[in-house]
């Protein structure tokens, strides 16, 4: 049997989210960073890649080129989500990526690891990750819609199996589905 993704509790994705210090750029475009990776369920690599020309701002209809095996695929922001980053993008300035480093050129992954590490740290939330960000992301698409092949495509998984794993139930959700369906009595 495969082992079940890891996922931050609410409680944890605040405490996260709440970490950095948003009166800095740094803060900012690290705030931006966890909330869309939340939101998105985006790897690394496709968050990096990201570029504003990416976003529709609209509908917020978000294209992820190039993901893993080379596959575009699409998902969302919400309404918050984009007004956030268009007022970062104010003060940051001209760069062709949604989230840059101080001298507007593409961030790296392996900084951007380290920093989410340090946060996690920081936070009293030691066991986070990047990829821990994305099973919480998925995860939390399937407990909304029940819907795994939408979650397959917002994974970018080409196999249905792959995307079973975010399709496990907690325990209690287990709980409170068989208390809420024992007949009593019979």
């Amino acid at each position: 049997m495969k082992k079940l993704p890891e996922i931050l509790t609410q409680d944890e994705i605040q405490k996260l989210l709440d970490t950095p210090n948003q009166r800095y750029r740094t803060g900012k475009t690290q705030y931006l960073i966890m909330r869309v990776s939340l939101e998105t369920g985006m790897r690394i690599s496709e968050l990096i890649n990201l570029k504003r020309e990416h976003i529709n701002f609209l509908t917020g209809q978000t294209r992820i080129e190039n993901g893993k095996g080379g596959k575009d695929r699409i998902t969302f922001l919400t309404k918050e989500t984009r007004n956030l980053i268009l007022s970062y993008w104010e003060t940051i300035g001209e760069s062709d990526y949604c989230f840059s480093n101080l001298s507007g050129g593409q961030l790296q992954s392996s900084n951007l690891r380290r920093t989410i590490k340090k946060l996690g740290n920081k936070c009293g939330v030691e066991r986070v990750h990047w990829h821990l960000l994305r099973h919480t992301a998925l995860t939390n698409y399937y407990t909304q819609t029940k819907d795994i092949r939408l979650v397959q495509e917002i994974a970018g998984h080409s196999s249905i199996q792959t995307t079973q794993i975010y399709s496990h139930i907690s325990g209690e959700n287990i709980k409170e589905t068989l208390l809420n369906s024992m007949v009593i009595g019979g």
